[in-house]
């Protein structure tokens, strides 16, 4: 099964290689205005992860800031981006998403899943994917710090 996480944070990546690392084919996207964020993971040939999520090198499949490749076949495309950025991320993918799509919010917010169909129903003539919200992230993720004393950036979960 083909997956697609949208986004360049913890929560991205972290989901990204949990999802890898169970054997998934993942693709990993990126905002073009945020390719920095992702950078470190074509640097270093995927994302480290240890804990409950799994260990090792999660080789991502595709990492990208091209919309259409990231979303092309994927079963269920994971938007791992802060609501703010919801809008943003609508209108990058929307052009190539399918009605055999399911589209998740991760995390929602209070009826974000709602908002985003209708952007949807909006600005999109056909193919309209099923989209369903989380209310958080699924697990408390640290990357390393891009500092030599190796300290970790933590976000909340």
């Amino acid at each position: 099964m083909k997956l697609t996480v949208v986004g360049g944070g913890n929560t991205a990546f972290g989901m990204a290689a949990a999802l890898k690392l169970r054997r998934f084919e993942v693709t990993l996207f990126e905002a073009p205005e945020f390719a920095s964020s992702i950078e470190p993971v074509l640097a270093q040939g995927g994302i480290k992860i240890r804990g409950v999520a799994g260990e090792g090198l999660a080789q991502i499949d595709r990492v990208t800031t091209d919309a259409s490749t990231a979303i092309a076949g994927a079963s269920i495309v994971f938007i791992a981006v802060p609501a703010y950025g919801h809008a943003r991320m609508s209108d990058l993918i929307m052009p190539y998403l399918s009605d055999k799509q399911i589209v998740l919010l991760m995390p929602g917010n209070a009826g974000g899943a709602l908002e985003f169909a209708k952007w949807i129903k909006e600005k999109k003539s056909g193919g309209r994917p099923l989209v369903a919200e989380a209310s958080s992230r699924h697990r408390r993720v640290f990357l390393p710090a891009r500092r030599t004393d190796r300290r970790a950036l933590g976000c909340g979960g």
